[in-house]
């Protein structure tokens, strides 16, 4: 069964966020001794894929801003993965008033413009 095979983890990197946490429904993940913060998400996202790589589990990670960014209760989420199985992918989107995005790299690029300036910079140098 789905249920036992899904993990959806909440990062918080502050202990003032974990009030926003909703543990009911996602497994809060700590990320307040981040020793590589220029990564962002990179090491807990390395450790998580390596965690599950080997097994038939389904797990993604959220933001602790969670309900302010989607307006949707964390057990919804939760319960419309778990009614709707078969997927590779599961994602919401918070910008769904801009349908301009085809994908989420397009919205990356939109919406995410300080990362995509980073990576035009640094990726010539590698």
């Amino acid at each position: 069964m789905l249920d036992k095979h899904l993990f959806i983890y909440q990062s918080f990197y502050d202990v003032s966020q974990i009030a926003k946490l909703d543990s009911d429904s996602f497994i809060p993940l700590d990320n307040t001794a981040n020793l590589t913060p220029n990564l962002r998400e990179y090491a807990f996202f390395k450790k998580l894929y390596q965690k599950h790589r080997d097994t038939n589990h389904y797990w993604g990670i959220v933001s602790y801003k969670w309900k302010d960014k989607t307006g949707l209760e964390a057990g919804e989420f939760k319960k419309w993965i778990l009614d709707n199985p078969g997927y590779d992918v599961y994602h919401i989107d918070p910008s769904l008033d801009v349908i301009q995005f085809k994908n989420n790299w397009i919205q990356g690029d939109i919406c995410h413009q300080g990362m995509v300036d980073f990576c035009n910079h640094i990726l010539p140098k590698i």
